[in-house]
């Protein structure tokens, strides 16, 4: 009987250091994915930084929209050199 006892406790013992040192295995995983999640919001938010930067600052801001040509306006002003000439 004493034997079955000391058994039992000595399986015990193995049962509780395995939950420990599955705690601790998840505990640093947990760590490491916290870790990596922090440095890719860092690169994310600066990339976004860098971005809004560029478009607002870096632009240059003439005001003047680029001169699109469509054929409607191209025959508009076609239209208009017309009359100007009769």
């Amino acid at each position: 009987m004493w034997l079955t006892d000391k058994k039992k406790n000595k399986n015990r013992r193995v049962k509780q250091n395995n939950v420990d040192g599955s705690r601790l295995e998840t505990n640093t995983k947990r760590k490491k994915t916290n870790l990596v999640l922090n440095i890719l919001i860092i690169i994310v938010s600066l990339l976004i930084i860098g971005s809004v930067y560029f478009v607002i600052f870096a632009t240059e801001n003439k005001g003047d929209t680029p001169a699109t040509k469509t054929a409607s306006s191209v025959q508009k002003k076609e239209d208009a050199a017309k009359k100007i000439d009769k």
